[in-house]
């Protein structure tokens, strides 16, 4: 007679945006001979880019291609170290829209996005700073909304960590709204 004792899960992998927490779904598992399997749930070491490098929990596993479960001994994560366990979170994208009042300038401060400079990620309640200004391509109103090059905009943390995002490469735009005047006068003779 032969007995088949069941095998050892190789390695765990996955990758997603950032979005607040360490959960993850949809990881590839991997089995012998090239066997694959999604888990459905599975947590990392941490909700944050620069910190998360592996998985320390996972559950609800499906084996792929008729690979079977039964044919391997119950996962234990913590047991599948270095390249064999990886979990990549990636940076979440910002794109930035600021308004200004016309200045006779093209320049956009900090200060034109968000309240004051602070951001919104949109993710929970985080928000983030924005330093350093960018450009349009006109100063006037007439422009509309106009694409915004970025120069020095940078992304600085808030309530938020700023390691967690990056800028948009494009999409940023800028407004330029109607000044008010800013005197009147004029003499007459009686």
């Amino acid at each position: 007679t032969g007995t088949i004792t069941p095998a050892s899960y190789t390695s765990i992998s996955g990758s997603k945006v950032y979005n607040g927490n360490a959960s993850f779904a949809n990881v590839l598992l991997s089995g012998v001979n090239g066997e694959t399997f999604i888990v459905s749930n599975a947590t990392s070491n941490s909700a944050n880019v620069l910190d998360s490098s592996s998985f320390t929990g996972a559950s609800g596993i499906t084996g792929q291609s008729g690979a079977l479960t039964s044919n391997y001994t119950a996962l234990d994560v913590t047991s599948l170290t270095g390249a064999s366990n990886t979990a990549e979170i990636t940076p979440a994208t910002v794109t930035l829209a600021g308004a200004k009042v016309y200045d006779q300038t093209t320049s956009f401060a900090s200060s034109a996005f968000g309240t004051a400079g602070v951001i919104s990620t949109g993710i929970g309640s985080e928000t983030l700073t924005v330093g350093g200004s960018g450009a349009v391509g006109s100063k006037d109103v007439v422009s509309g909304t106009q694409s915004l090059s970025l120069g020095t905009l940078a992304l600085n943390d808030g309530t938020g960590l700023s390691s967690n995002y990056q800028l948009a490469a494009s999409g940023n735009t800028g407004t330029i709204t109607p000044a008010s005047y800013t005197s009147i006068s004029g003499s007459k003779v009686y």
